[in-house]
């Protein structure tokens, strides 16, 4: 999850690498840009469901590395009716698992 030019939008990270500039090094990523959600599929799931497509080598960007504001996940799936394949939004890919491993039951 990307913040770029005061939107959110969904990347994948191609690689990460670092240049001189002015004296200064400086931390980028090359990402690799999902659409913009299927605003009628969010709409209709209250907001639940951001579907995207992956637009590849057409929509590459590179990024200062705190552009970066989140780890996500980009599931595939296929909606009916469409040949093209798209991927669902999940953050924090199994986070709630990693938080019932500390969890103790009280009553052991």
């Amino acid at each position: 999850q990307l913040h770029i030019n005061d939107q959110i939008q969904f990347g994948e990270v191609q690689f990460y690498f670092q240049i001189n500039f002015n004296k200064t090094v400086k931390t980028l990523a090359l990402i690799s840009l999902y659409s913009m959600p299927d605003y009628e599929l969010l709409r209709g799931s209250y907001h639940t469901l951001y579907s995207c497509t992956h637009q590849g080598n057409e929509a590459l960007v590179i990024v200062e590395v705190f552009a970066i504001q989140a780890v996500i996940a980009m599931v595939p799936h296929k909606l009916p009716d469409n040949p093209e394949l798209c991927f669902f939004l999940v953050e924090k890919p199994g986070l709630n698992i990693a938080q019932f491993a500390g969890q103790i039951d009280e009553d052991e």
